[in-house]
C-alpha cells in the first residue's frame, strides 16, 4: 500500500529592513481654489509606483512610490542597490482633492516630472534625476 506525503506551505509577508525613524518632509500648498462646485465628490485613497529606466547602476532597481488620500500625496523613492536618505515627502494640497492618474516622467537623465491632478487644478513637481545628483 503506498502512502502520500503532503508538503504544507505556508507563506508570510516580511517586509524589509527600515530605518525606524523615516522622516518625512511635509510641504502644504494652498492654491486658493476651492471646491464649491465639486464639494460632494469622493476620491478613494490609491496608490501607484514608477520603475526607472535601467539607463545607468545608480537608476538600476530604483523606483518612485506613492500613495494618495484625499488632498494628500505621499511620495518616497526605493532603491534595491544603495541605501537612500531623505527619501520621503508628503504633498498636502489644501482643499483639493488629488484625482487617480498621477503620472511620472523621466525628462533623459536631467529631471523627472511628477504630474498631479486635483478637482481644480494640475501641477508638475520638477525633481532632479538621480543620475545628476550622481555627478
Amino acid at each position: 500500500m503506498e502512502t502520500q506525503v503532503m508538503d504544507c506551505v505556508g507563506y508570510q509577508e516580511l517586509t524589509p529592513d527600515q530605518p525606524s525613524s523615516v522622516k518625512w518632509k511635509s510641504v502644504v500648498i494652498n492654491t486658493g481654489a476651492s471646491q464649491s462646485t465639486l464639494q460632494d465628490i469622493k476620491i478613494p485613497a490609491y496608490g501607484g509606483g514608477y520603475a526607472y529606466k535601467a539607463s545607468s547602476p545608480v537608476t538600476s532597481n530604483r523606483y518612485i512610490f506613492w500613495r494618495v488620500t484625499d488632498d494628500i500625496i505621499e511620495v518616497w523613492e526605493e532603491s534595491l542597490s544603495f541605501d537612500l536618505i531623505h527619501n520621503c515627502v508628503s504633498l498636502r494640497i489644501v482643499g483639493l482633492p488629488i484625482l487617480e492618474g498621477v503620472s511620472v516622467q523621466e525628462n533623459g537623465n536631467r529631471h523627472v516630472h511628477l504630474l498631479v491632478a486635483t478637482i481644480a487644478s494640475t501641477h508638475c513637481f520638477t525633481l532632479p534625476h538621480p543620475d545628476m545628483l550622481s555627478q
